[in-house]
């Protein structure tokens, strides 16, 4: 069997990986706190986002049980018992009142309109479609305004993942030179 030439290996070759390396090496060093914070950061904000979305979840939950009751009073046009509840379950009224911050408290405002509405108090009806239509006016622009943070982010990220493949194609090449010495 025939064994490999060793090749002779310049100092320019070596000083190039190490240079390489040493950047990527004192980038960690210099930045270490940032990326520290950075990422304890990020941590916070998702433990703070699923707090949240859990508290939001189970108040959705007791809104979706009260509001069952109150559609059925609506549909079998038992306009009061859906608007002010039966004593046992709450009415369009207080499910918009108390879930106002859930998905179905808003549609109780709805409900509350439309039930005003066919009762003949256009006044009442006015202010909780009113309600409603700002409620929905809200949520459209925060989705929008998350939608422009999400892209600002994602353009961060896609910016550093760039530099990140181009300090990791110099550790390669660096990396091949020193296999080849």
């Amino acid at each position: 069997m025939a064994k490999k030439a060793k090749k002779k290996v310049s100092p320019k070759a070596i000083e190039g990986v190490e240079e390489t390396l040493t950047k990527t090496e004192q980038f960690l060093e210099n930045n270490w706190k940032t990326i520290t914070y950075g990422l304890g950061a990020v941590a916070v904000i998702v433990g703070i986002v699923w707090l949240y979305n859990k508290r939001v979840d189970s108040k959705t939950e007791e809104a979706l049980s009260q509001m069952y009751v109150a559609e059925d009073y609506f549909a079998n046009d038992s306009l009061d018992l859906a608007l002010y509840g039966d004593g046992n379950y709450l009415g369009f009224i207080d499910i918009a009142d108390e879930y106002k911050s859930t998905r179905p408290g808003n549609l109780a405002n709805y409900y509350a309109g439309i039930c005003y509405l066919r009762s003949g108090q256009y006044e009442d009806a006015i202010d909780y479609l009113e309600r409603f239509k700002y409620q929905m006016e809200k949520l459209r622009k925060k989705t929008k305004e998350e939608e422009r943070k999400r892209r600002e982010e994602a353009k961060k990220l896609e910016e550093q993942a760039r530099k990140l493949l181009e300090q990791s194609k110099e550790a390669k090449k660096g990396a091949k030179k020193l296999r080849r010495i």
